[in-house]
């Protein structure tokens, strides 16, 4: 309060703004008070007036004291990974803290409250701080979950890596397609073995021509087989004995099997060259696919050394460590485990087979045992001790989650105080008495403007009649000189022309 307007007070107005002014003066705070409301970003010279409003703005002052010491531990921990030296830790977390508690200090100092609204914006502006105060949290925490898991983060790694290096071997099988060159390599031999059994058989099975064929054969031997001996005559023509079948309509001759027999014969002979030719090609076939099979297996296994390099240089980097702490964190996990199942070898043999005899059943087939029937596959498991780790690393991060919002949640919850009238008052008092300077100055700029302009009318005014003046001068001396060189050649003309009359005369 000014002293005019202290003095327009009766005395017993007097009496009690005195009174007032004496017990806030004789409110005490502590050093612990002063410096924590230095750190919550409070006006100090009102809050003194405020006694009611020191432990609020000490708290808010306390938990940014609290966030800024934490990421000071967290960003020391993290520069240690990063520089390895004592020096650059202090340098990084001192960098860290700093911007962490300009953060927070900017985040509650713009809260500000209205006293003159009845209900107050709360959502809007916690939603906004709650947003990036769970980003700060979470940032925090990463450091300090490392440091916390750090025993769990060793006994772990070397599995990571093991699995990791075992992830990226089949990665790398699938980029080499090496399961695919398998079931190829498997159904070529699937065919090879087909072929070599049929070439063993020794005839086609089920080609409807060489059933002709042989058909027909066995039709003319087994007629020629049911003619009697004494049906037989000797033939001059063809020189050997010949089966009579029917006197009136000619004879049967033995030398008719001979053609069939060789059609059955070139048939086999055509049919085993073409099984040998298919057996030769997918031979052929088979050592290529090895071949790249052998090709693609060394380059998994030479991606497995140089990624088990990688991972032996940066197994304690920061990022590496934390890749750790995340995979000890899965709720779930694949693991091997035999799974019964039947190649699709097997079902070729298989089907082969049945067209066979139980006689002919191929030692192929006899070979196969139960382990072929059972292969190893990923399965997804649960894992309770990754779900307990989970737990805990969520209880840390919203353990820091709860400090960074705790000052916008105390500063929006809280009713409006004595500080919050006092700042507010002080805000229009300031913003009145700059509207009231402004307007000086509005009119200080004007008359500024006005005795400009006076000024330059009048130098334009002396400079126009400076300007006359001096154009009328000139004039006038333009003038006398044209007059005296008038004057001059009148005289030299005069005493030219007369003088030479006057001695004529």
């Amino acid at each position: 309060m000014s002293k005019s307007k202290f003095d327009n007070l009766d005395k017993e107005q007097r009496q009690a703004v005195s009174a007032y002014i004496s017990s806030i003066n004789k409110a005490k705070y502590s050093r612990v008070q002063y410096f924590f409301w230095l750190l919550s970003g409070c006006e100090i010279s009102i809050l003194k007036y405020c006694p009611t409003d020191y432990n609020r703005q000490a708290g808010i002052g306390f938990t940014i004291f609290v966030t800024t010491l934490l990421a000071f531990c967290s960003g020391s921990y993290a520069g240690y990974y990063f520089s390895h030296s004592y020096l650059g830790a202090i340098i990084f977390g001192t960098i860290w803290a700093t911007l962490i508690f300009s953060i927070d200090r900017s985040m509650v100092v713009t809260l500000k409250k209205d006293p003159t609204k009845e209900v107050q914006s709360f959502w809007i502006p916690f939603i906004t701080r709650f947003i990036l105060g769970f980003l700060i949290a979470f940032v925090i925490s990463i450091p300090l979950e490392l440091l916390i898991f750090k025993d769990s983060i060793v006994i772990h790694k070397s599995k990571f890596k093991q699995d990791k290096i075992i992830n990226l071997k089949e990665g790398q099988k699938k980029a080499e397609n090496i399961e695919g060159q398998k079931e190829r390599e498997g159904s070529l031999k699937g065919q090879l073995f087909q072929v070599e059994n049929e070439l063993n058989n020794g005839e086609p099975i089920g080609d409807a021509n060489f059933e002709i064929l042989k058909r027909d054969y066995q039709d003319a031997n087994s007629s020629y087989q049911r003619i009697p001996a004494k049906k037989q005559k000797w033939s001059t023509r063809l020189n050997k004995y010949v089966p009579i079948i029917n006197p009136t309509k000619g004879v049967f001759y033995k030398t008719k099997l001979e053609p069939l027999k060789k059609s059955i014969d070139e048939y086999l002979i055509d049919w085993q060259t073409k099984l040998s030719t298919e057996k030769d090609r997918l031979k052929s076939r088979i050592n290529t696919v090895e071949i790249g099979i052998d090709s693609a297996e060394v380059k998994v296994k030479e991606t497995g050394k140089s990624i088990d390099s990688v991972l032996m240089l940066h197994d304690n980097s920061f990022v590496f460590n934390y890749m750790v702490l995340s995979d000890l964190a899965r709720t779930s996990r694949q693991v091997l485990r035999p799974v019964k199942t039947i190649k699709k070898q097997l079902k070729a043999v298989s089907k082969e087979a049945s067209t066979l005899d139980s006689t002919s059943t191929p030692n192929n087939l006899n070979s196969i045992n139960s382990e072929e029937l059972t292969r190893m596959e990923y399965v997804t498991e649960y894992d309770p001790e990754g779900s307990k780790i989970l737990f805990l690393l969520w209880l840390i991060r919203i353990i820091f989650i709860i400090i960074e919002v705790l000052p916008t949640i105390s500063k929006l919850s809280t009713p409006i105080g004595a500080y919050d009238y006092a700042i507010y008052r002080k805000e229009k008092d300031i913003e009145a008495e700059l509207y009231d300077r402004s307007e000086e100055y509005l009119e200080n700029q004007k008359n500024i403007r006005k005795l400009e302009a006076d000024s330059q009318n009048e130098l334009t005014k002396v400079r126009n009649d400076i300007e006359k003046q001096l154009h009328s001068d000139l004039l006038k001396e333009i003038a006398r000189a044209q007059n005296e060189v008038a004057m001059k050649k009148i005289e030299e003309f005069r005493n030219s022309h007369l003088g030479n009359g006057n001695s004529k005369v």
